[in-house]
């Protein structure tokens, strides 16, 4: 192409998540840069994270409103607020990241006569249901929506209708520099340290957590868990905690500046989520070596193998939850084996280059093809 076009991302917030690490990842390959001009738009509220993208390149813009757009009057006041900041830049493409802004973005971008639109829903939409029944239409009028997997895949085009002819496989990516520590396999302290990092929703029950601790306590007597990360959820686990006895064990320090640091200084990685497909931090712990537990999640099985990368446990079962920490403590060569073979599978199949070029190649050629047309 002879001049950049205009490329506007549009994500739920700026604090950590998948979606905003993702988007970071993507930013951080300069081929996107050589070929677009990169905007980032922020339903929520900014923090740090908007240095670090406008650091990659890109220009932030930050829509706070003071409502969450996951409430019926919060999403009508986001899609408003968006809908005028998309006006004003004039993208060429819009591409929503993250559960809200892939229902957002495409009603705004279509609003403000946006040629192109993509949307990478990453996880399901935690709302109300009344903004789930306004805006559902609008993931079924985006160009391109892209998927982690074939089962994410499925799942987008059964239930939201999508054609799969406008479905698009684009796997999850690491950034590279938030796995730069220096990597060594676990030393299991006096104590050891199972660590959680995630955003606590209202709807996660995580009560199992809190028994699979006072379960695990009777073979290791000084073992912690900490839960990194925000959100009412952590308050039920720790009532949990204090009815299985085990409080003392159980922390929630809040969010993190350092996720990477805090991988570190853990000795097994357990991963709660089951609406994400392809968590970031499941794998920047497996990039980072540390071995892993994880809830069964659907599309899980195709970002790592139980058994081979990470130990996958069905949901709903803290008494297996615990077995499988246990094993990674207390078995060294299964738990060395898990971690060499989850790093060479980040390295080779989350590795940011890849999906930033078949990215960038799929925004030039809709674009393309909209010229054509007009031609």
């Amino acid at each position: 192409m002879s001049e950049r076009h205009k490329l506007c991302f549009v994500t739920d917030g700026l604090e950590r998540s998948g979606s905003t690490m993702l988007l970071h990842a993507w930013l951080g390959n300069p081929l996107l840069h050589l070929r677009f001009q990169c905007h980032v738009v922020s339903l929520g509220a900014g923090t740090d994270m908007a240095i670090e993208l406008q650091s990659a390149g890109a220009a932030v813009h930050i829509l706070e409103g003071g409502q969450e757009p996951t409430s019926l009057r919060g999403g009508t006041l986001a899609l408003l607020r968006l809908l005028t900041c998309l006006q004003r830049l004039r993208p060429d493409c819009v591409h929503g990241i993250g559960a809200a802004a892939a229902f957002l973005a495409p009603a705004a971008a279509r609003l403000a006569r946006v040629p192109r639109v993509f949307v990478t829903p990453r996880s399901e939409l935690r709302t109300a249901a009344a903004l789930r029944l306004l805006l559902g239409g609008a993931l079924r009028g985006a160009d391109v929506v892209t998927a982690s997997n074939g089962d994410e895949a499925s799942r987008l085009a059964a239930r939201h209708g999508i054609h799969p002819r406008r479905l698009r496989l684009l796997p999850a990516v690491v950034a590279p520099h938030r796995c730069s520590h220096q990597v060594s396999l676990p030393v299991l302290p006096g104590n050891p340290r199972v660590v959680m990092l995630a955003n606590f929703h209202e709807q996660d029950d995580l009560a199992w957590v809190a028994e699979s601790v006072a379960i695990l306590r009777r073979y290791h007597s000084n073992l912690e868990l900490s839960a990194y990360g925000s959100g009412v959820a952590g308050r039920r686990l720790m009532h949990a905690a204090q009815r299985a006895g085990c409080a003392e064990h159980v922390h929630l320090p809040g969010p993190t500046d350092d996720p990477a640091g805090v991988l570190m200084a853990a000795d097994v990685f357990l991963n709660a989520r089951v609406t994400d497909h392809a968590p970031l931090a499941l794998l920047e712990a497996m990039a980072l070596g540390r071995p892993v537990v994880s809830l069964v999640a659907p599309g899980l099985q195709n970002v790592c193998e139980d058994g081979v990368h990470a130990l996958l446990v069905p949901a709903g079962n803290p008494a297996l939850v615990a077995d499988a920490i246990d094993r990674v403590l207390n078995d060294a060569t299964l738990r060395d084996g898990l971690v060499l073979r989850a790093r060479e599978l980040v390295a080779r199949d989350f590795a940011p280059g890849p999906a930033v070029e078949a990215l960038a190649q799929c925004y030039a050629e809709s674009l393309e093809l909209v010229a054509t047309f007009a031609v």
